[in-house]
């Protein structure tokens, strides 16, 4: 359930404002790796980050998300919905995750390179 429409248009909203990823990621409160991914598609769009750039790029939410206005297209209601939402909290699950194995990831890496240091002492 990935949304190309965002995919496709994140750089292009992005430098129509002269911003770089490390700018937007600012605005966002996240790190520029994940606001790349973002663009590149790794990681889906949650609802906070979505209202952020929103505000950021001067659109409504589901104009940034899915090309058109509110109301200009279907809207998923009732059990489609529901699934729906249950999607993003996976998704976001998942990406708190990754995020953690990749903190886990790098604290491993410091350590390495800490023991090698006093080893060389």
């Amino acid at each position: 359930m990935e949304n190309t429409y965002f995919q496709e248009n994140a750089v292009k909203l992005r430098k129509e404002r002269k911003l770089t990823q490390q700018e937007v990621a600012d605005r966002l409160g996240i790190s520029r790796i994940a606001y790349s991914k973002l663009e590149r598609g790794e990681t889906r769009l949650v609802n906070e980050s979505a209202e952020k750039l929103a505000e950021l790029f001067d659109m409504p939410t589901g104009e940034l998300i899915y090309g058109s206005r509110l109301g200009e297209r279907d809207i998923p209601y009732g059990r489609e919905a529901d699934l729906a939402a249950k999607d993003r909290e996976i998704a976001l699950q998942n990406d708190v995750i990754r995020s953690l194995q990749e903190t886990l990831e790098y604290q491993r890496q410091l350590i390495r390179m800490l023991q090698e240091k006093l080893e060389a002492r």
